[in-house]
């Protein structure tokens, strides 16, 4: 596999060939295609098609041909650009019309355009974006494998221009041959060329759509929709703006801790929702204290039936299963021992005063979140705002608390309620996806004052709930919780069924090239849950688990970089890594999964649990083979690997990784 980090020029240039005798037309691009018709070290000559309208001005148009480090599709991305050449439009030919670009760099790449300006009105009109590349190796790299490693890699320094870059591969033995594309910037770049010369595969910079095919199938299969996949956390909690945290006076002795709520069950109050009218109303059905930790669960009024007759109405029987799976009489055997453990307290001392103090209480609220009496969805929340004092948000409760669903805790999977069912045991890893939100922002946000990008906050959430999976399973309850890997803890540590369409990696299947870190919105953040969830996976794997989760909650960065590569470094694992080598990296393990004896560092898949400690608690993360997994909502196996002939026209975007077919059962030198 190759990592090639591709830059392009970071200046724009500008061609003006001007013309004469217009009147206030605007211009009419009918034909949009620029050809790139030939290239040296230093020029690239192109061609287009003249404005539709240009005869019956007197080709009195000016057409202005442009290049650029980024893609051209709207006048204000012509910003910034300088002038090469002018000339009058009559000496570019008639049909089409052309222009060579001069003073280039040689194995380098160009955004072109061209835009028809009208002089008189200053009205113009863009073609479409294409992609030139001069002639020319800028650097050349030949690599022979030679068994030791199942990659090599490199990153090019490309710093003001892209660069053309040669490789010659020597297998030796019949292989499989990858590349892997990262680009470990913020910002999308031009995605790489591919020319295979000894390969019977060639990649065009200009493909065309109508050329790209679904990749080959590994396997084939009907598939049958599983459900909807769920969806934690609120979206109007990311865009809430908490108040600035207040220091104490200095010299003001902290006030005493409050007296506990005294919860009791049948105690009846009203919650706020997302404001001081928006009040749900709420019962408490259990009260449970273990070792000095008191949990309340309240459930809201209208969902509440001792006896249910509908599906997603709560009893005594499901407030007491939930409750038991996260707090119970005894010893590392429920999700708070086990995530507190790693991460520490949810709530304790601090210098703010106007955050709530601590009384070793939290709150469960069952309600039926978007009031749609139906499972899925938004399942569960935390939302800082309750630890803040009614004095300083309103709609604060004053309560360490967070939100669970009510109608999917409820909704059987057949006729009659179990806590096997799919929807409660859903429930029980949601409350420990929401108990790390919960611990994350007091130990980092109110200890230590450090953010946290939400990429990685509900990276460190979804891991959380792998974590407790086998633990649960093994536990007094015995759930076989499949959890985001999709597979049963009963199926053993191994990567499990063939044509697996549960849990988050399917959707990463479909989309493994998206932006790692930017957090997308509406329908789509399910795709950043699911690329957050892989790359989290491949971190646990292979650089400490729950001893490198517990590294990064106590890191005192707000940057993501530190954070990890701090972490890694804490569990045991390299110094220094980068999310530049962790990028092309983690792409390497996902094509190597399917081989329990891939490399360390790259190993997602050991064939059976891949254990870590902390302190005297054993935490167990089962094995992952992405090939085993169907690409959502096909009968496609494994990740979308592009070939020629599906190779993506759009640019690369930041933080992503891109999986190329090189070749299959290739033997021999191949450039």
């Amino acid at each position: 596999m190759i990592r090639t980090t591709v830059a392009v020029l970071t200046t724009a240039a500008i061609l003006v060939i001007a013309g004469c005798g217009v009147g206030n037309d605007f211009p009419v691009v009918d034909n949009p295609t620029i050809t790139v018709a030939a290239a040296t070290d230093t020029t690239i000559t192109i061609s287009w098609q003249p404005a539709a309208n240009e005869s019956s001005v007197g080709r009195g148009y000016e057409y202005e041909v442009y290049t650029s480090a980024s893609t051209m599709t709207s006048p204000g991305d012509l910003d910034g650009a300088t002038v090469q050449v002018a000339a009058p439009a009559d000496e570019l030919g008639e049909d089409p019309l052309a222009a060579t670009i001069s003073g280039l760099t040689v194995g380098t790449g160009y955004h072109i355009n061209v835009a028809v300006v009208n002089p008189r009105s200053g009205d113009l009109e863009l073609y479409g974006d294409v992609i030139g590349v001069t002639s020319g190796v800028g650097q050349i790299f030949s690599d022979t494998y030679t068994g030791a490693d199942p990659y090599f890699n490199h990153s090019i320094d490309t710093t003001g221009a892209s660069r053309v870059v040669e490789y010659t591969i020597d297998p030796g033995a019949l292989s499989d041959i990858y590349m892997v594309f990262s680009n470990p910037a913020a910002a999308d770049l031009v995605r790489p060329e591919i020319e295979l010369g000894s390969l019977s595969e060639i990649a065009l910079s200009t493909w065309p759509a109508a050329n790209v095919a679904p990749p080959t199938a590994r396997s084939a299969r009907s598939v049958t929709p599983t459900g909807p996949i769920i969806l934690r956390d609120r979206p109007e909690i990311a865009d809430w703006q908490a108040p600035e945290p207040a220091p104490a006076g200095r010299g003001i002795a902290p006030p005493p801790p409050p007296p506990l709520f005294s919860d009791a069950v049948n105690d009846s109050d009203d919650f706020y929702d997302d404001s001081v009218s928006n009040t749900i109303a709420a019962t408490c059905r259990a009260v449970v204290t273990v070792d000095g930790t008191t949990l309340n669960v309240w459930v809201e009024d209208s969902e509440w039936d001792p006896a249910p007759t509908e599906d997603g109405k709560i009893n005594q029987t499901m407030v007491d299963f939930l409750a038991d799976s996260f707090l119970i009489t005894g010893t590392d055997n429920d999700i708070f021992d086990w995530v507190t453990n790693v991460y520490g307290d949810e709530w304790g001392t601090h210098s703010y005063s106007n955050l709530i103090t601590n009384n070793n209480e939290i709150t469960i609220l069952l309600w039926d979140i978007g009031k749609d009496g139906e499972a899925g969805g938004i399942v569960g929340y935390f939302w800082a705002k309750d630890n803040y004092k009614a004095s300083s948000v309103d709609f604060s409760n004053e309560r360490v608390m967070f939100y669970i669903d009510s109608a999917s805790l409820g909704t059987p999977e057949g006729g009659t309620w179990d806590i096997t069912d799919h929807w409660p045991t859903e429930m029980v890893v949601t409350v420990a996806h929401e108990f790390q939100h919960m611990i994350h922002y007091y130990q980092r946000d109110t200890v230590l004052g450090a953010s946290t990008e939400t990429w990685l906050n509900e990276m460190m959430s979804l891991v959380s709930e792998d974590l407790v999976g086998r633990k649960l399973f093994d536990g007094i309850q015995g759930l076989n919780i499949r959890g985001p890997r999709g597979v049963l803890p009963s199926l053993g540590g191994g990567a499990g069924p063939a044509d697996n369409d549960y849990g988050r990696l399917p959707l990463y299947n479909a989309n493994p090239s998206i932006n790692l870190t930017t957090w997308l919105s509406l329908d789509d953040v399910l795709k950043s849950y699911s690329i957050a969830y892989a790359f989290g996976a491949f971190l646990t794997r292979n650089f400490g688990g729950a001893e490198l989760l517990q590294a990064m909650m106590d890191s005192a960065s707000s940057n993501s970089e530190t954070v990890i590569s701090s972490a890694i470094a804490a569990a045991g694992g390299p110094a220094g890594a980068t999310m530049d080598d962790l990028l092309w990296k983690w792409g390497v393990s996902v094509l190597l999964s399917d081989d329990p004896l891939a490399p360390s560092g790259f190993r997602m898949n050991t064939g059976g649990w891949i254990d870590s400690t902390v302190d005297t608690t054993t935490y167990s993360l089962g094995s992952i083979n992405h090939f085993n997994y169907d690409q959502y909502q096909s009968s496609i196996d494994g990740p979308v690997i592009h070939t020629a002939s599906t190779y993506p026209l759009a640019e690369m975007e930041g933080m992503s990784t891109i999986f190329y077919e090189l070749g299959l059962n290739q033997t021999g030198a191949l450039t």
